[in-house]
């Protein structure tokens, strides 16, 4: 991922809605979907862990997502932040679809994989870094 000019990152703690630089202070919390979205997502992860083929991934369960820079501009759009497993804090990179590139708000429901789909996660435990991409997910054909 290219580092962003300052129009293509969202302050963490704006809606998704609207553009600022980052740190420019002017920025509103989460809106109620969105804080939805991040806690089901916690508890999404964990469900997606416990079902891991390598034995040794299944104890890094998930303590919550710190989402930090939006980067809508970035090919895929992304979201960056830091996200706790095993009582741990890693970095974790949200793929989000093209279509949210043109700044509309972030359909948060629909980036949730629904149960039942996976491939949609991996690791990288040299570097601490989870990687999300929703639209990856396909069936679950060992359930």
């Amino acid at each position: 991922a290219r580092s962003p000019d300052a129009d293509d990152t969202i302050d963490a703690r704006a809606t998704g809605r609207s553009r600022s630089p980052l740190g420019s202070g002017e920025s509103a919390a989460p809106d109620a979907e969105e804080a939805a979205f991040w806690g089901q997502l916690e508890y999404r992860v964990c469900a997606e862990v416990e079902g891991l083929p390598d034995r040794a991934l299944r104890r890094y369960w998930c303590d919550g997502f710190e989402p930090r820079e939006y980067r809508l501009a970035d090919a895929p759009p992304q979201i960056l932040g830091r996200v706790w497993l095993d009582e741990e804090e890693w970095t974790f990179v949200l793929l989000l679809p093209d279509a949210i590139a043109d700044g509309t708000t972030i359909p948060w429901a629909s980036l949730l994989p629904a149960p039942g789909m996976t491939e949609w996660l991996s690791f990288d435990v040299e570097a601490r870094e989870l990687v999300l991409e929703p639209a990856a997910a396909v069936p679950d054909d060992a359930g």
